[in-house]
């Protein structure tokens, strides 16, 4: 399911980019919105795939606990540097 929605997302991302080159649009149109969601999802899903794939390898406990810490650590600079991005895109009011 999820190298299959791999795929997906590599044709919408293509698609995404061609009409952005021709159109040169002012919003987003819905197939970006697709895009940017759907490439959310997958990494949520991979990490969980990733994980539940450890669990199933026999991995030894510490080897879990690292790979959730290193999720962790990347979940928190994805969220830093998608606040860090939102805050650099606003137009300031002065």
């Amino acid at each position: 399911m999820i190298t299959t929605l791999l795929g997906v997302q590599a044709i919408i991302g293509y698609y995404h980019h061609q009409r952005c080159i021709i159109d040169r649009p002012t919003s987003r149109p819905w197939f970006a919105h697709l895009h940017l969601w759907l490439g959310r999802f997958l990494i949520l899903a991979g990490v969980a795939n990733s994980g539940t794939g450890l669990s199933l390898a026999t991995v030894p406990r510490t080897g879990m606990i690292a790979w959730y810490a290193a999720c962790g650590i990347l979940a928190t600079l994805y969220a830093v540097g998608l606040v860090a991005a939102r805050k650099r895109a606003k137009p300031s009011r002065e």
